[in-house]
């Protein structure tokens, strides 16, 4: 390998394990956060739908979901700066477990609006549907994620290949 490579791939590791602990953290505090709201939600006086178990049981399976996204995101940068190679099948499967993941987040939030929000209303649920507010954000880093996916399956295929020159 040439210097220049030699270099980025150091740069790459250098800062893919601080980014690994770094989302390690923020799952641990998020976590944190849940296990507190889900400790206090018994004693507390909460209005509207915030006091009804399934409403906060669907709430924390939401927030449990980019608690592993972010986990798994934590692995990646994990595997990318510890392994030998930060290329695999792993790395592209742990990319689409995440997205996959956060596309349940979305779905889930969807359907809390839309169960939450349907047994106020006597019209048809036609018109509540097309109001779900959709978090653009997320299904921007969905998307995103798989395609990184794709990019990473596409390196160890180009690994695979030059290794098997040598």
């Amino acid at each position: 390998m040439n210097d220049h490579l030699v270099g980025e791939r150091r740069l790459a590791r250098r800062c893919s394990l601080p980014g690994a602990l770094i989302l390690y953290s923020i799952a641990a505090l998020a976590l944190l956060a849940e296990a507190v709201h889900c400790a206090m939600l018994p004693a507390a006086e909460l209005p509207g739908l915030w006091g009804d178990p399934l409403f906060e049981a669907l709430l924390v399976l939401s927030q449990m979901t980019a608690i592993a996204a972010i986990l798994l995101l934590g692995e990646f940068l994990r595997h990318f700066g510890a392994d030998a190679s930060p290329f695999g099948a792993g790395q592209s499967a742990r990319l689409l477990a995440a997205a996959g993941l956060l596309v349940g987040r979305v779905l889930l939030e969807a359907a809390i609006k839309l169960s939450f929000d349907l047994g106020s209303l006597a019209a048809p649920p036609i018109p509540c549907i097309l109001e779900t507010e959709l978090d653009l954000k997320l299904v921007a880093i969905v998307i995103f994620l798989g395609c990184l996916a794709m990019v990473v399956r596409y390196g160890n295929a180009l690994k695979e290949d030059s290794d098997s020159f040598v």
